[in-house]
Parts: C-alpha cells; sequence; structure tokens
C-alpha cells in the first residue's frame, strides 16, 4: 500500500546492542540470585541471530507465584510517546514452556508502555520481535523485561535487541485492498499501517456503543448509559458516546499462582493498610488515592468496583476511604463489589469469600458514618479544578488541593506542586491523610457534624472540634473510631449521635496462615467475632448535661447503658468492655 510508505520510520538507533553474554549479565540484572535461580554464560546461541553474541542460560530451583518473581531486566531506557520502536530476542526452552516478557515504565507507578505479553518456548529456537508505539515518554525510567517464574523448566534468551524505528517489509502474498484481505499490522509494518489499524478499532468501538446506546433508548430505558470502566476503552470515546464515566479499583486484589485463577485454595491478601500507603498504584495494589485524576471533567463519575480484599485486618478502610475521597473530589457514586455473591442466606452469621461484605460486621457498619460524609455532605468537595489529559493523568497527591479530572478538549495537562512528604489536607483541615510516619498512617476527618480518625490510630490522643479520643493499645494496630451525627447538627448541639469504633473482624475458628495473608479455604464458622477498641471518649456539648451514652447490638437496639461524667461543656465516657463495634449518645 503505496500510502503507508509515507511517513514510515526506518530501524534507527540501537538503544539495548546485543549482549555477548559469555561470562556476566553485562548490563542486566536479575531479581532472584542463586541458588534459586542458576545462570549460567556462554551458551551456544541460534545460528540464525548471526553467532556474535552467546545465550544466557536460566535454570530455576523451583517455580515462583508470580513471573517476575524471576525476572532478566534492562533499565534506563527512553522512550518517547508515539514513536516506533523494535524488540527483538530469541528464545527456547528445554520442553514447551511459557514466560512473559514487556517493555515497561518505572516512573511514578509501574505501567506497560506497549509490550506486556506471555510467550511460549520450546526446544527449538524461536525469533520474537515486537514492533510498539509508547503511549508515554519515559526519560531513563523505562526497561526491558523477560519473565519467568511460573515455570521451573530451564529456558535461554540470546540476541535481546531494542531498536528504535521499525523494519518496512512488503504486504504478505494474497493480501491487498482490493480483495478486502488485509490483514491486523505484524512487526515491521509501516507505522501507517499500525496508526490505520488503532483507528478503526477507535471507530468500530465508538460506533458498536452509539448503536446499542441508541437502542436502548428505542426500548425506553430511561437511565443514564456508560460503556465498560474507563480504562477498558480507547482514547476519549467514553467522553463521546457516554452519560457518565465509571472506574474499578481494589486494594489487596488477591493473588494466585499461575494457572490457578481465583483459586479458593491457593491465594494470598496483602495484609497492611492504604492508609500507610497513600501513593501506592501497582496491581494488585492501587490506591484510590492514585484514581482521583481518572474521572472527566463535566461528566458524573462512578466508581462501581470497589474493596478491599478479605481475609485482612484492615479491610474496613475501604468503606471510610470511598466516602472521604469521593466526597471531597465530588464523585457522583460508589459501589462496593460485592454485597453477597453465592450463599443465598442474608442473614448468616459469618463471612467468606474475597469480597463479600455480607456478615462482615466492621465493613458494614462504617457505612453508618460514612454515608453521612458521602451522601450528607458532611465533607465538602474541593472547589478548584486542575485539567488532565486521556494520556497525562493529574497526580493523585494533588486530590486534597484541587478537584482533578481528564478535560476531553484539553491537549495539555495542568501542571501544580506536589506535595514533598505523604501527608495531604484540604485548605480548610476538613480532612487529613497523615502517612509521613508508615506505622502511624491513619486519616482524619474534622467536620461540624463528622468528627474522627481511622487507620494505625493505637496508643495516642487525637483532639477535633468538639471530640477527644485517647486510645490505648489495639490488636494488630487498626481501628475506626468516627463520631457523626444523626439529625443533621452539628456534633455540639445534637440530640443524637452515633460513634462508630471498630477494628477488625474474623469468623470463629478461622484459621490463618503464617504470615497472615490468607486462610486457604478455612473461613471458619459464626458467630463472626469482633476486636474491640478500648478508648476514652470526650464529647463538647451545649448538652452534655442531658446526655447519655449506650452500647447498641448489630441491629442498632440499645443492649446497655455506658457509664458518663460531664464537667461543664463536656461529656466524658470509655469504651471497650461492651461486645459492640458502636454506641449511640443521645438526650433520649
Amino acid at each position: 500500500v503505496e500510502g503507508w510508505k509515507e511517513g514510515h520510520i526506518g530501524l534507527g538507533e540501537m538503544l539495548y546492542p546485543p549482549s555477548k553474554w559469555k561470562s556476566g549479565l553485562e548490563g542486566w540484572s536479575i531479581n532472584m540470585k542463586a541458588p534459586n535461580l542458576l545462570a549460567k554464560f556462554g551458551v551456544a546461541s541460534p545460528k540464525e541471530a548471526g553467532g556474535k553474541s552467546s545465550a544466557v542460560r536460566f535454570e530455576p530451583k523451583k517455580r515462583s507465584e508470580q513471573a517476575h518473581n524471576q525476572q532478566l531486566t534492562r533499565r534506563t531506557l527512553s522512550v518517547k510517546a508515539g514513536e516506533p520502536y523494535t524488540l527483538s530476542f530469541w528464545v527456547r526452552a528445554d520442553k514447551k514452556r511459557e514466560f512473559n516478557f514487556e517493555v515497561s515504565t518505572a516512573e511514578g507507578n509501574w505501567r506497560p508502555l506497549g509490550v506486556f505479553e506471555t510467550g511460549y518456548a520450546d526446544k527449538d529456537w524461536k525469533q520474537v520481535q515486537r514492533v510498539f508505539f509508547p503511549e508515554e515518554s519515559s526519560d531513563k525510567q523505562a526497561y526491558v523485561a523477560l519473565s519467568i517464574g511460573t515455570d521451573a523448566t530451564p529456558i535461554e534468551f540470546a540476541n535481546v535487541t531494542l531498536q528504535a524505528g521499525s523494519a518496512q517489509m512488503p504486504l504478505p502474498k494474497g493480501q491487498s485492498i482490493e480483495s478486502g484481505t488485509i490483514g491486523v499490522p505484524a512487526s515491521g509494518w509501516p507505522l501507517a499501517a499500525h496508526k490505520d489499524l488503532k483507528q478503526f478499532l477507535h471507530d468500530t468501538e465508538k460506533n458498536w456503543i452509539v448503536e446499542l446506546k441508541s437502542y436502548l433508548k428505542e426500548l425506553g430505558v430511561k437511565v443514564p448509559i456508560t460503556a465498560s470502566q474507563e480504562n477498558y476503552h480507547g482514547e476519549g470515546i467514553l467522553a463521546e458516546t457516554c452519560d457518565f464515566v465509571d472506574l474499578h479499583n481494589y486494594w489487596h486484589h488477591p493473588t494466585f499462582p499461575a494457572g490457578k485463577a481465583f483459586n479458593p485454595t491457593e491465594y494470598r491478601v496483602g495484609n497492611d493498610p492504604m492508609e500507610a500507603d497513600p501513593t501506592t498504584s501497582s496491581w494488585p495494589t492501587n490506591s484510590l488515592l492514585m484514581r482521583t485524576g481518572w474521572r472527566y471533567h463535566g461528566m458524573p463519575f462512578t466508581l462501581s468496583e470497589w474493596n478491599h480484599a478479605e481475609p485482612s485486618d484492615v479491610s474496613s478502610g475501604a468503606v471510610m476511604m470511598a466516602a472521604a475521597l469521593g466526597s471531597i473530589q465530588d464523585w457522583d457514586g460508589v459501589f462496593f463489589f460485592d454485597y453477597e455473591a453465592y450463599d443465598p442466606d442474608w442473614f448468616r452469621k459469618n463471612y467468606e469469600g474475597f469480597f463479600e461484605m455480607n456478615s462482615q460486621p466492621v465493613k458494614l457498619a462504617a457505612f453508618s458514618v460514612a454515608s453521612n460524609i458521602f451522601l450528607r455532605g458532611d465533607l465538602p468537595a474541593i472547589g478548584p479544578k486542575l485539567n488532565g489529559t486521556f494520556s497525562d493523568r493529574l497526580d493523585g497527591r494533588l486530590a486534597f488541593s484541587h478537584r482533578l479530572g481528564i478535560d476531553p478538549k484539553a491537549t495539555k495537562m495542568d501542571t501544580a506542586t506536589l506535595p514533598t512528604k505523604n501527608k495531604f489536607a484540604t485548605p480548610t483541615g476538613s480532612l487529613v491523610w497523615d502517612a509521613v510516619d508508615k506505622s502511624q498512617g491513619q486519616m482524619r476527618v474534622n467536620t461540624s457534624n463528622t468528627q474522627g480518625t481511622w487507620g494505625r490510630i493505637a496508643n495516642a490522643k487525637y483532639a477535633f472540634k468538639d471530640l477527644q479520643i485517647g486510645l490505648g493499645k489495639v490488636d494488630r494496630d487498626y481501628a475506626t473510631v468516627v463520631a457523626t451525627s444523626l439529625d443533621a447538627q452539628p456534633l455540639r448541639k445534637s440530640n443524637s449521635i452515633l460513634l462508630l469504633a471498630s477494628s477488625f473482624a474474623e469468623n470463629t475458628d478461622m484459621k490463618w496462615n503464617e504470615d497472615r495473608t490468607s486462610v486457604s479455604d478455612q473461613w471458619g464458622k459464626g458467630p463472626t467475632r469482633i476486636n474491640r477498641v478500648q478508648a476514652k471518649i470526650g464529647l463538647e456539648s451545649e448538652l452534655a448535661g442531658q446526655l447519655s451514652v449506650f452500647a447498641l447490638d448489630g441491629t442498632g437496639k440499645r443492649i446497655g447503658k455506658v457509664e458518663s461524667s460531664v464537667d461543664g461543656d463536656t461529656l466524658t465516657f470509655k469504651i471497650g468492655n461492651s461486645n459492640t463495634i458502636w454506641f449511640e449518645v443521645s438526650t433520649k
């Protein structure tokens, strides 16, 4: 096709010349050393490769849970967005096995730059070539990685190169525009061919959404319609076709050994809180803060899948995090995945499964205060906006000072100064995220109607507008202590206040592994047991002399009175002796 020849960028600078690998790694590195991963150099390379270099042979002692646990990498690469690059290498193995190869960036958070694939090696040498066009530029932060961890079969690599540009090849025999037989562009096809394919896919996807949406409207559907989550679509398609934008995200999604996806016995769930790591954003652990730049300005935004997977000691923060961040960023809806998936008994006495919230008391109880933060609007949205683009999303660390989002018409991202430490606060101090010391990572909300804190808050005292909290030791060092008015009045004037004081919950006879990252299929039985929080509470109120404190059962009914005292305008009481996680402070 003559038109494709125009503007083609041929092979240019060799960014990574082939390593000879005769006696060492020569600029490459391995993230697992002997004896777990034995590397042999000077191995015979394929004759077809020209015989200018040797091969490196890896003999894993055992397979890993994840491919990247055993990885050969070459770093400090620079690439430019939209320009063609050619990755090429030879590979063989003692028997058929899979491996992964990628070109990615470590700039900010891990992201693929156009190559992220599973390949297959066999006894015969095979050449792999990929032409790719990075969606973003990276200055000395990109790298090539060959990952082999999920199989213990020995594997060899030779003549790994990365070169700017791409070789131009003619159309395969039998393909022509006239006959309508042109296939998907392969490595070596002109840049224009790849751009035409991308445009074809974009147009096909866009037209399909428009057609289906139109059909649904003809049927009488009146609700807003969107397609899939934002990062599953081509650039700008949702803005051109849909009524709102949706996103999914998880903190510590379960991970599984290769070939055992969603295996009920072999999995791991990270057991550390998002409150301690606000900027971590790499699968399977994606901080909600770093997703705040993904909404579109001018369109409603929802988070229709969000959760912190079970089993966990810190998962109750998923509810509070969504309410707090969704409020200051003016999100329109949050849906937790999921409430109940398998068991038809809604009223069962224990929870199980990675995402089920049913019978998980510390998550369900958190809605009591989180709903006032998000739905009642106790925590107002940030005022000034910053605009990102489809290719340059704003850094979530700006979310406490600006309302972040993509401007579909913008061609350049707005700039702002990033915080230098992991401590973020709204201009009025209504919400603070302090993770400077990860061992004390926490969030604090301080509004007229809702006040409190959650995260790693043990052995410390906290003072808010009208609420003082003094915490002692907390098992697993994680808790939530938040007070909210039930009559929409400021805490100082409220006749009815709910105090949530929760930590974590686990089933009777639940059996953890040694590092507390899995219970396999030993989820235990009912009843689910709570970890009580010991604390001294001080509440400043104009009605202090009229207030009483009551412990509540799981349905919100009073089960007993909590001893309290009054000194001037301050009501003081202690919690932690009752088998509950919430309390009512009321004049009635």
